[in-house]
């Protein structure tokens, strides 16, 4: 094996470590959600656009890195995403039973990127 037949497998169980974990697998949802690989990237500004389009770009090359890696844990982190977005609307709707509405105006974490 050559060094980087060796590195290539060093990186790749890197990433299948990061993969086998719950956290890891949430940390790494989070930055594709910052990379927006699932959202409209159209903008009104050409630099706004070109930003997008290279956060995207990013995104999709983790995206890569991580199917190459293992499949289905792609799979399994998308599954858990969803899993705790609905965990998070119900958290809120009880919440909101007990405190009132939520004020809308508190800016996102994606408000700052």
């Amino acid at each position: 094996m050559n060094i980087d037949e060796k590195l290539e497998l060093k990186e790749r169980n890197d990433v299948e470590f990061v993969l086998s974990t719950e956290s890891g697998r949430a940390f790494l949802w989070r930055v594709l959600s910052l990379c927006g690989v699932y959202q409209d990237i159209n903008t009104d500004g050409e630099q706004e656009t070109g930003r997008k389009l290279g956060q995207r770009s990013i995104g999709l090359l983790l995206m890569q890195i991580i199917g190459d890696a293992d499949q289905d844990k792609l799979f399994q982190m998308m599954k858990e995403a969803k899993f705790r977005q609905e965990e998070t609307e119900v958290e809120l709707k009880k919440q909101e039973e007990v405190d009132g509405e939520i004020n809308a105006d508190i800016p996102s974490m994606s408000s700052y990127i």
